[in-house]
């Protein structure tokens, strides 16, 4: 079971076949009710590419200069989940949770 992690707002549910770690078949899910087992043709026809695509990253940055310098180095998930955490904590105390837009 996976969530297209492109950034649409249904979050299709898929479920995805794996073998040596690879998808060999993907399919909508009845899982989410809005979607009820139907993905777009982006989800069928691009995922697994961009599933194993060589540059995909495979733990979370931090960037470390100015905003669109390029420089980055690893932090662990945990690390980058508090980051997140507090970001939008502080958001919600200073500007209320309406400034905090829920999507999946």
């Amino acid at each position: 079971m996976s969530v297209r992690p492109i950034d649409c707002p249904d979050a299709c549910s898929l479920n995805v076949r794996v073998q040596y770690n690879k998808i060999i078949k993907l399919r909508g899910s009845q899982f989410n009710p809005v979607t009820r087992g139907r993905i777009c043709k982006t989800v069928a026809k691009c995922y697994p590419a961009f599933v194993h695509a060589k540059d995909r990253l495979t733990q979370p940055l931090l960037s470390t200069g100015p905003r669109g310098c390029g420089n980055y180095q690893p932090i662990s998930p945990d690390e980058a989940i508090q980051r997140v955490h507090r970001g939008l904590q502080q958001a919600i105390d200073q500007q209320g949770a309406e400034s905090i837009l829920a999507l999946n």
